[in-house]
């Protein structure tokens, strides 16, 4: 509940900035003269992305178990939807869920197999803030930014080898500071990270992970391009390298705390993004409406289709939910 008011505060907030001085009129009329192929065209690259985001889990999880895709998308599309309208990233849980709902796997594997895959993609996505550093409109909290998103990543890496090459000392060490609290808090830590280690395998295996990491290239460079056809659509003489300044910020954005929907972290970063190029705020913000109903709109159409086949009741999914992560895996 903390993190639900923290990310309505916070969307609050956002909100306000991007509408603050905004001529409504001016927003209508950055959208007069677009042009509607460009806009399909960004509908079929959205598409693009889930699809490669769903097969690059296929990949991630044949170490734990094999299923096809036409099986696994509708999964993977009620989980990247969960993401989307729950708050506080509770929608990461949502995806091992469903998946356990069609396959006798162990929840916190499966867990382990999305921590890989933000992993890939935090490491794709500094190397395209690498990038964007580089370009004179970057402004210095952005730089700041990837130098501290760099040292993190580095220490994650780091912990994640440790543990899947050395686990009992990992875990001898874990109960043993957990253990300091209490006994029972060291046991239930020690079996979560032992079950949640099941699901690195795919570190053991160079070309699997390698193939990995360049799909998750693919799905950046989609959303880039993608943003840059949307860039098209509304008539925005821009850069190629100002979609990668969108990307990247947005993804800052979103990643903050946040309302169900996103809402606000993700206009005011686009609007923000923009803005580094001189766009003016009325056409920045109906870009950040563009991008938010077509990207994100897509990802929830597709989690909406595909919840009949997986057989949760969205309604009553965060019961479930809760009712599942309280057994033992």
């Amino acid at each position: 509940m903390k993190k639900l008011i923290a990310g309505i505060i916070v969307a609050g907030i956002f909100i306000y900035l991007t509408l603050r001085g905004v001529d409504f009129g001016q927003v209508g009329a950055s959208l007069a003269d677009v042009s509607f192929p460009y806009l399909f065209l960004a509908l079929f690259q959205f598409i693009l992305i889930s699809i490669c985001r769903s097969l690059r889990w296929g990949v991630i999880l044949r170490f734990l178990v094999h299923i096809p895709q036409l099986r696994l998308f509708p999964l993977f599309s009620v989980g990247l939807m969960a993401v989307v309208v729950l708050p506080a990233r509770l929608g990461e849980l949502v995806r091992p869920y469903a998946l356990r709902s069609k396959v006798d796997v162990p929840y916190m594997p499966v867990l382990g197999t999305i921590l890989v895959e933000r992993l890939l993609d935090i490491t794709v996505i500094l190397a395209i803030l690498g990038a964007v550093v580089l370009e004179p409109q970057s402004p210095p909290w952005l730089v700041r930014s990837g130098y501290g998103a760099l040292v993190a990543l580095g220490l994650l890496l780091g912990g994640i080898t440790i543990l899947h090459y050395q686990t009992d000392r990992v875990l001898r060490l874990v109960h043993w500071v957990a253990s300091r609290i209490s006994v029972r808090l060291g046991d239930l830590m020690v079996r979560a990270i032992r079950n949640l280690e099941g699901g690195l395998h795919i570190i053991s295996s160079p070309w699997s992970l390698l193939l990995a990491l360049a799909m998750s290239a693919l799905v950046w460079g989609l959303s880039a391009s993608a943003i840059y056809t949307l860039f098209r659509f509304q008539g925005l003489e821009l850069p190629a390298i100002a979609a990668f300044t969108v990307l990247v910020i947005t993804v800052a954005g979103i990643s903050l705390p946040t309302a169900p929907g996103m809402i606000g972290n993700f206009h005011y970063a686009s609007v923000l993004a923009l803005s580094l190029y001189s766009v003016p705020k009325e056409a920045a913000f109906a870009f950040s409406m563009v991008y938010y109903l077509s990207g994100i709109g897509l990802i929830i159409l597709l989690g909406l289709f595909s919840l009949p086949y997986v057989n949760i009741r969205f309604g009553n999914l965060m019961g479930e939910l809760a009712t599942w992560t309280g057994k033992r895996n």
